[in-house]
Protein backbone atom coordinates (compact mmCIF):
# COMPACT_ATOMS: atom_id res chain seq x y z
CA UNK A 1 0.00 0.00 0.00
CA UNK A 2 1.27 3.20 -0.68
CA UNK A 3 0.17 6.28 1.73
CA UNK A 4 1.20 9.16 -0.99
CA UNK A 5 -0.56 7.61 -4.38
CA UNK A 6 -3.19 8.66 -5.90
CA UNK A 7 -4.91 6.63 -8.72
CA UNK A 8 -6.59 8.48 -11.75
CA UNK A 9 -8.27 8.90 -14.78
CA UNK A 10 -5.76 10.90 -17.42
CA UNK A 11 -2.25 11.87 -17.27
CA UNK A 12 -0.56 14.76 -16.19
CA UNK A 13 -1.96 18.29 -16.92
CA UNK A 14 -5.04 15.85 -17.53
CA UNK A 15 -8.34 17.63 -16.07
CA UNK A 16 -8.36 14.81 -13.58
CA UNK A 17 -5.08 15.50 -12.56
CA UNK A 18 -5.52 19.23 -12.19
CA UNK A 19 -8.58 18.93 -10.24
CA UNK A 20 -6.94 16.39 -7.68
CA UNK A 21 -3.77 18.95 -7.53
CA UNK A 22 -6.16 21.95 -7.00
CA UNK A 23 -8.34 19.87 -4.27
CA UNK A 24 -5.11 17.73 -2.66
CA UNK A 25 -1.90 19.35 -3.63
CA UNK A 26 1.40 18.66 -5.56
CA UNK A 27 2.97 16.11 -3.21
CA UNK A 28 1.19 12.66 -4.07
CA UNK A 29 1.79 9.92 -6.63
CA UNK A 30 -0.70 10.37 -8.99
CA UNK A 31 -0.80 6.92 -10.81
CA UNK A 32 -2.65 7.35 -14.17
CA UNK A 33 -1.66 3.74 -15.97
CA UNK A 34 -5.63 3.06 -16.56
CA UNK A 35 -8.17 4.34 -18.62
CA UNK A 36 -11.37 5.11 -17.17
CA UNK A 37 -13.04 1.39 -17.58
CA UNK A 38 -10.23 0.21 -16.91
CA UNK A 39 -10.02 1.97 -13.32
CA UNK A 40 -13.14 2.02 -12.41
CA UNK A 41 -13.95 -2.03 -13.27
CA UNK A 42 -10.05 -2.59 -11.17
CA UNK A 43 -11.99 -1.16 -8.08
CA UNK A 44 -14.89 -3.26 -8.55
CA UNK A 45 -13.07 -7.21 -9.07
CA UNK A 46 -10.31 -6.11 -6.82
CA UNK A 47 -7.20 -5.62 -8.68
CA UNK A 48 -7.01 -1.89 -7.98
CA UNK A 49 -6.53 -2.41 -4.45
CA UNK A 50 -9.24 0.03 -1.87
CA UNK A 51 -6.49 0.54 0.46
CA UNK A 52 -5.29 3.69 -1.88
CA UNK A 53 -7.26 6.81 -2.99
CA UNK A 54 -8.81 6.71 -6.70
CA UNK A 55 -10.45 9.35 -7.97
CA UNK A 56 -12.76 8.69 -10.77
CA UNK A 57 -15.19 11.94 -12.69
CA UNK A 58 -18.48 10.75 -12.29
CA UNK A 59 -20.77 13.82 -14.16
CA UNK A 60 -20.36 16.34 -16.45
CA UNK A 61 -23.11 19.43 -16.41
CA UNK A 62 -22.74 19.75 -20.61
CA UNK A 63 -21.68 15.86 -21.27
CA UNK A 64 -23.45 13.34 -18.55
CA UNK A 65 -22.00 10.59 -17.00
CA UNK A 66 -17.79 10.47 -17.69
CA UNK A 67 -16.93 7.47 -19.89
CA UNK A 68 -19.10 4.78 -18.35
CA UNK A 69 -20.65 2.75 -20.98
CA UNK A 70 -24.06 4.11 -20.08
CA UNK A 71 -24.52 3.81 -16.40
CA UNK A 72 -23.44 0.75 -15.75
CA UNK A 73 -20.52 1.43 -13.82
CA UNK A 74 -21.61 5.01 -12.79
CA UNK A 75 -24.52 2.81 -11.26
CA UNK A 76 -22.33 0.56 -9.38
CA UNK A 77 -20.05 3.46 -7.81
CA UNK A 78 -23.48 5.03 -6.37
CA UNK A 79 -24.66 1.54 -5.14
CA UNK A 80 -21.24 1.19 -3.04
CA UNK A 81 -19.97 -1.18 -5.05
CA UNK A 82 -16.32 0.11 -5.44
CA UNK A 83 -16.23 1.37 -1.86
CA UNK A 84 -17.22 4.51 -0.28
CA UNK A 85 -17.13 7.73 -1.43
CA UNK A 86 -15.01 10.06 0.65
CA UNK A 87 -14.88 12.98 -1.11
CA UNK A 88 -17.41 14.44 -3.66
CA UNK A 89 -16.94 18.32 -5.57
CA UNK A 90 -17.79 19.47 -8.64
CA UNK A 91 -14.65 21.84 -10.48
CA UNK A 92 -15.37 23.73 -13.41
CA UNK A 93 -13.37 22.56 -16.45
CA UNK A 94 -11.24 25.21 -18.54
CA UNK A 95 -10.53 24.09 -22.18
CA UNK A 96 -8.07 26.23 -23.98
CA UNK A 97 -7.19 26.32 -28.32
CA UNK A 98 -3.54 25.83 -28.86
CA UNK A 99 -1.92 26.24 -32.64
CA UNK A 100 1.60 26.32 -34.04
CA UNK A 101 0.48 28.45 -36.49
CA UNK A 102 -2.00 30.26 -38.32
CA UNK A 103 -5.94 28.71 -38.67
CA UNK A 104 -7.16 28.74 -42.01
CA UNK A 105 -10.06 27.41 -43.13
CA UNK A 106 -7.99 23.64 -43.57
CA UNK A 107 -7.39 23.62 -40.35
CA UNK A 108 -8.30 20.09 -38.05
CA UNK A 109 -9.49 20.25 -34.82
CA UNK A 110 -7.43 17.50 -32.19
CA UNK A 111 -9.42 17.25 -29.26
CA UNK A 112 -11.40 14.79 -26.89
CA UNK A 113 -14.76 13.13 -27.88
CA UNK A 114 -16.86 14.99 -25.23
CA UNK A 115 -15.30 18.56 -25.85
CA UNK A 116 -18.26 18.71 -28.67
CA UNK A 117 -20.81 18.88 -26.10
CA UNK A 118 -18.51 20.92 -23.49
CA UNK A 119 -17.67 23.63 -25.98
CA UNK A 120 -20.35 22.79 -28.09
CA UNK A 121 -21.22 26.90 -28.41
CA UNK A 122 -17.78 27.91 -29.19
CA UNK A 123 -17.27 25.11 -31.93
CA UNK A 124 -20.64 26.23 -33.41
CA UNK A 125 -19.17 29.92 -33.57
CA UNK A 126 -15.88 28.69 -35.31
CA UNK A 127 -18.00 25.79 -37.20
CA UNK A 128 -15.83 23.07 -36.36
CA UNK A 129 -16.13 19.75 -34.75
CA UNK A 130 -13.06 17.73 -32.93
CA UNK A 131 -11.13 15.69 -36.04
CA UNK A 132 -11.85 11.77 -36.58
CA UNK A 133 -14.45 11.47 -33.97
CA UNK A 134 -12.57 12.82 -31.21
CA UNK A 135 -9.56 11.15 -28.66
CA UNK A 136 -10.64 9.38 -25.51
CA UNK A 137 -7.74 12.01 -23.63
CA UNK A 138 -6.67 15.20 -24.02
CA UNK A 139 -3.54 13.97 -23.83
CA UNK A 140 -4.18 11.51 -26.56
CA UNK A 141 -5.32 14.37 -28.54
CA UNK A 142 -2.12 16.57 -28.09
CA UNK A 143 0.15 13.28 -29.10
CA UNK A 144 -1.66 12.82 -32.03
CA UNK A 145 -1.61 16.91 -32.86
CA UNK A 146 1.85 17.21 -32.26
CA UNK A 147 2.60 14.24 -34.41
CA UNK A 148 1.01 15.06 -37.25
CA UNK A 149 2.99 18.59 -37.61
CA UNK A 150 1.01 20.61 -39.33
CA UNK A 151 1.25 24.51 -38.68
CA UNK A 152 -1.88 25.00 -39.58
CA UNK A 153 -4.15 22.46 -36.95
CA UNK A 154 -5.80 23.37 -33.96
CA UNK A 155 -5.63 21.22 -29.95
CA UNK A 156 -8.42 21.80 -27.36
CA UNK A 157 -7.24 20.73 -24.08
CA UNK A 158 -6.26 22.69 -20.89
CA UNK A 159 -3.92 25.32 -21.12
CA UNK A 160 -1.69 23.88 -18.62
CA UNK A 161 -1.05 20.69 -21.21
CA UNK A 162 -0.70 23.51 -23.79
CA UNK A 163 1.99 24.94 -21.97
CA UNK A 164 3.84 22.25 -20.75
CA UNK A 165 3.91 20.97 -24.64
CA UNK A 166 5.20 24.46 -25.91
CA UNK A 167 2.19 25.11 -27.46
CA UNK A 168 1.09 28.26 -28.53
CA UNK A 169 -2.68 29.33 -26.41
CA UNK A 170 -4.75 31.02 -28.93
CA UNK A 171 -7.54 31.20 -26.88
CA UNK A 172 -8.39 30.57 -23.06
CA UNK A 173 -11.52 29.71 -21.51
CA UNK A 174 -13.58 28.35 -24.40
CA UNK A 175 -16.32 25.96 -23.00
CA UNK A 176 -19.62 26.32 -22.32
CA UNK A 177 -20.78 28.69 -19.06
CA UNK A 178 -21.12 25.94 -16.52
CA UNK A 179 -18.91 23.05 -17.83
CA UNK A 180 -17.95 21.68 -14.61
CA UNK A 181 -17.03 18.08 -13.79
CA UNK A 182 -18.42 16.31 -10.28
CA UNK A 183 -15.01 14.10 -9.04
CA UNK A 184 -15.65 11.21 -6.45
CA UNK A 185 -12.73 10.26 -4.18
CA UNK A 186 -12.76 6.37 -3.19
CA UNK A 187 -12.24 4.40 -0.26
CA UNK A 188 -9.17 6.52 1.48
CA UNK A 189 -8.45 10.12 2.23
CA UNK A 190 -5.40 11.35 0.72
CA UNK A 191 -5.36 13.73 3.45
CA UNK A 192 -5.35 12.69 7.05
CA UNK A 193 -7.78 15.04 8.18
CA UNK A 194 -8.29 14.74 12.17
CA UNK A 195 -12.24 15.45 11.93
CA UNK A 196 -14.05 12.58 10.48
CA UNK A 197 -16.34 13.42 7.00
CA UNK A 198 -19.86 14.80 8.82
CA UNK A 199 -22.14 14.29 5.91
CA UNK A 200 -23.50 10.87 5.21
CA UNK A 201 -24.36 9.84 1.02
CA UNK A 202 -27.29 7.66 1.03
CA UNK A 203 -28.84 5.71 -2.28
CA UNK A 204 -32.23 4.34 -3.24
CA UNK A 205 -33.58 3.05 -6.10
CA UNK A 206 -37.13 2.99 -7.18
CA UNK A 207 -39.42 2.08 -9.93
CA UNK A 208 -40.53 5.62 -11.98
CA UNK A 209 -43.53 6.74 -11.40
CA UNK A 210 -44.50 10.05 -13.10
CA UNK A 211 -42.01 12.74 -13.04
CA UNK A 212 -40.99 11.97 -9.65
CA UNK A 213 -41.75 8.88 -7.90
CA UNK A 214 -44.48 9.09 -5.01
CA UNK A 215 -42.40 6.71 -3.18
CA UNK A 216 -38.95 9.11 -3.52
CA UNK A 217 -41.41 12.03 -2.27
CA UNK A 218 -42.21 9.94 0.73
CA UNK A 219 -39.31 8.79 1.87
CA UNK A 220 -37.55 12.12 1.31
CA UNK A 221 -40.67 14.00 3.80
CA UNK A 222 -40.12 10.96 6.24
CA UNK A 223 -36.61 12.00 6.95
CA UNK A 224 -37.74 15.31 7.84
CA UNK A 225 -38.37 15.88 11.12
CA UNK A 226 -39.89 19.84 11.33
CA UNK A 227 -38.97 20.24 15.11
CA UNK A 228 -35.49 19.60 14.95
CA UNK A 229 -35.37 21.45 11.62
CA UNK A 230 -36.74 24.66 14.03
CA UNK A 231 -33.94 24.57 16.01
CA UNK A 232 -31.25 24.32 13.29
CA UNK A 233 -28.82 27.14 13.21
CA UNK A 234 -29.03 26.34 9.10
CA UNK A 235 -31.79 25.48 7.80
CA UNK A 236 -30.42 25.10 4.36
CA UNK A 237 -27.93 22.41 5.40
CA UNK A 238 -30.04 20.82 8.57
CA UNK A 239 -32.43 19.16 5.53
CA UNK A 240 -31.67 16.24 3.57
CA UNK A 241 -30.53 17.11 0.10
CA UNK A 242 -31.41 15.46 -3.10
CA UNK A 243 -28.26 15.27 -5.13
CA UNK A 244 -28.58 13.22 -7.88
CA UNK A 245 -31.37 11.40 -9.95
CA UNK A 246 -30.58 8.92 -12.53
CA UNK A 247 -33.16 6.92 -14.58
CA UNK A 248 -31.69 3.73 -15.54
CA UNK A 249 -33.07 0.19 -17.31
CA UNK A 250 -36.08 2.01 -18.38
CA UNK A 251 -38.05 2.21 -15.68
CA UNK A 252 -35.74 2.64 -12.86
CA UNK A 253 -34.46 5.65 -10.58
CA UNK A 254 -31.35 5.50 -8.67
CA UNK A 255 -31.52 8.97 -6.18
CA UNK A 256 -28.65 10.01 -4.24
CA UNK A 257 -29.01 11.65 -1.09
CA UNK A 258 -26.95 13.60 1.60
CA UNK A 259 -27.69 14.13 5.23
CA UNK A 260 -25.58 15.60 8.32
CA UNK A 261 -24.71 12.80 10.72
CA UNK A 262 -23.06 12.70 14.37
CA UNK A 263 -21.32 9.09 13.57
CA UNK A 264 -19.91 8.42 10.37
CA UNK A 265 -19.73 4.70 10.81
CA UNK A 266 -23.30 4.49 11.55
CA UNK A 267 -25.57 4.32 8.53
CA UNK A 268 -28.46 7.25 9.01
CA UNK A 269 -30.85 5.77 6.55
CA UNK A 270 -33.87 4.31 7.86
CA UNK A 271 -35.67 1.80 6.21
CA UNK A 272 -39.23 2.65 5.09
CA UNK A 273 -41.56 1.72 7.74
CA UNK A 274 -44.36 1.35 4.79
CA UNK A 275 -44.66 -0.84 1.84
CA UNK A 276 -42.80 0.64 -0.56
CA UNK A 277 -40.96 -0.49 -4.39
CA UNK A 278 -38.03 1.57 -2.93
CA UNK A 279 -34.98 -0.69 -2.55
CA UNK A 280 -32.50 1.35 -0.25
CA UNK A 281 -29.31 0.59 -0.79
CA UNK A 282 -28.14 3.16 2.32
CA UNK A 283 -24.92 4.66 3.10
CA UNK A 284 -22.99 4.68 0.60
CA UNK A 285 -20.44 7.48 1.21
CA UNK A 286 -19.69 10.12 3.79
CA UNK A 287 -17.86 13.89 2.43
CA UNK A 288 -16.63 16.31 4.66
CA UNK A 289 -18.09 19.14 3.43
CA UNK A 290 -21.58 19.21 1.55
CA UNK A 291 -21.53 18.78 -1.94
CA UNK A 292 -24.28 21.57 -2.28
CA UNK A 293 -21.69 23.81 -0.47
CA UNK A 294 -18.71 23.11 -2.64
CA UNK A 295 -21.34 23.26 -5.88
CA UNK A 296 -22.55 26.74 -4.35
CA UNK A 297 -18.48 28.22 -4.00
CA UNK A 298 -18.32 27.12 -7.71
CA UNK A 299 -20.47 28.75 -8.80
CA UNK A 300 -20.92 31.89 -7.39
CA UNK A 301 -16.58 32.16 -7.61
CA UNK A 302 -16.08 30.15 -10.61
CA UNK A 303 -18.82 31.19 -12.91
CA UNK A 304 -19.87 34.25 -11.55
CA UNK A 305 -23.36 33.80 -11.08
CA UNK A 306 -25.21 36.08 -8.51
CA UNK A 307 -26.84 34.29 -5.33
CA UNK A 308 -30.11 35.29 -6.30
CA UNK A 309 -30.02 33.83 -9.66
CA UNK A 310 -31.47 30.68 -10.03
CA UNK A 311 -30.07 27.91 -13.22
CA UNK A 312 -31.59 25.92 -15.06
CA UNK A 313 -29.53 24.32 -17.72
CA UNK A 314 -28.61 21.41 -20.06
CA UNK A 315 -29.25 19.21 -22.83
CA UNK A 316 -29.47 15.68 -24.25
CA UNK A 317 -28.88 13.85 -21.25
CA UNK A 318 -27.83 16.00 -18.47
CA UNK A 319 -28.89 18.63 -16.39
CA UNK A 320 -28.83 20.28 -13.23
CA UNK A 321 -31.17 22.77 -11.55
CA UNK A 322 -29.04 24.94 -8.79
CA UNK A 323 -30.28 27.82 -6.55
CA UNK A 324 -26.30 29.21 -4.70
CA UNK A 325 -28.98 31.00 -2.10
CA UNK A 326 -31.50 27.84 -1.30
CA UNK A 327 -27.91 25.58 -1.35
CA UNK A 328 -29.79 23.13 -3.55
CA UNK A 329 -28.36 21.34 -6.66
CA UNK A 330 -29.70 18.74 -8.18
CA UNK A 331 -28.51 16.33 -11.31
CA UNK A 332 -29.87 13.86 -13.64
CA UNK A 333 -30.88 12.96 -16.90
CA UNK A 334 -33.95 14.15 -17.35
CA UNK A 335 -35.32 17.97 -17.26
CA UNK A 336 -38.45 16.96 -15.41
CA UNK A 337 -37.35 14.60 -12.98
CA UNK A 338 -34.56 17.23 -11.81
CA UNK A 339 -36.50 20.24 -11.60
CA UNK A 340 -39.28 17.85 -9.90
CA UNK A 341 -36.80 17.36 -7.30
CA UNK A 342 -35.93 20.25 -7.13
CA UNK A 343 -39.43 21.60 -6.36
CA UNK A 344 -40.11 19.37 -3.75
CA UNK A 345 -37.60 20.85 -2.10
CA UNK A 346 -38.22 24.20 -2.79
CA UNK A 347 -41.49 23.82 -1.78
CA UNK A 348 -40.52 22.51 2.10
CA UNK A 349 -38.25 25.39 1.93
CA UNK A 350 -42.04 27.43 1.80
CA UNK A 351 -42.82 25.38 4.21
CA UNK A 352 -40.64 25.97 6.81
CA UNK A 353 -40.35 30.31 6.34
CA UNK A 354 -44.40 30.11 6.99
CA UNK A 355 -43.63 28.17 10.15
CA UNK A 356 -41.59 31.02 11.43
CA UNK A 357 -37.92 28.47 10.53
CA UNK A 358 -34.78 30.75 10.36
CA UNK A 359 -33.86 31.46 6.75
CA UNK A 360 -31.10 33.99 5.33
CA UNK A 361 -32.65 37.26 3.68
CA UNK A 362 -31.58 35.87 0.02
CA UNK A 363 -33.15 32.69 0.57
CA UNK A 364 -36.23 34.09 1.67
CA UNK A 365 -36.38 36.74 -1.54
CA UNK A 366 -36.52 33.19 -3.84
CA UNK A 367 -39.42 31.64 -1.81
CA UNK A 368 -41.21 34.86 -2.36
CA UNK A 369 -40.59 34.70 -5.94
CA UNK A 370 -41.60 31.22 -6.07
CA UNK A 371 -45.20 32.01 -3.90
CA UNK A 372 -45.73 34.83 -6.74
CA UNK A 373 -45.29 32.67 -10.07
CA UNK A 374 -43.07 29.16 -10.12
CA UNK A 375 -41.98 29.88 -13.51
CA UNK A 376 -40.07 33.26 -12.38
CA UNK A 377 -37.56 29.97 -10.33
CA UNK A 378 -37.58 27.72 -13.14
CA UNK A 379 -39.46 25.98 -11.20
CA UNK A 380 -43.11 26.38 -13.48
CA UNK A 381 -44.71 23.83 -16.08
CA UNK A 382 -43.07 26.33 -19.09
CA UNK A 383 -40.03 26.02 -17.15
CA UNK A 384 -37.39 24.64 -19.89
CA UNK A 385 -34.18 24.22 -19.18
CA UNK A 386 -30.97 26.77 -21.03
CA UNK A 387 -29.01 24.79 -23.95
CA UNK A 388 -25.79 24.85 -24.12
Amino acid sequence: MDNKRINIVGDKYSFTYLACVKRYGKNFKYSSDKGHPALVNGLINGTVSKNESSVVPLWNSNSGTVDMDGLKRVEKIFLGEVGKILDLWPNKIEYALGCNGKIANESRLFTVKVAKNQCSKYLSRIKRDPFNGGYNSTTEAVDAFQEELSRNDMVLCSKELLKDRRIKVIQKEIANPYNNTVFSTLNKLPCNNKTKPCYSLGCLTTQLSGDVPVDLDNYWRSLITDDEIQESDNVLLAIPKILFVLRYEESKVIVVLEMQTDDYKKDCWPVPEEETKIDLKGQVGYVKVPFTIETKELFIKKFNVNKEEIIFYGNKGTFFWGAPSLNIFVNGFEPNLVKNCALKQVEYFDHLMKRGAKIPEDAKKIIKKFRKNKDTVRLGIKSKPTKP
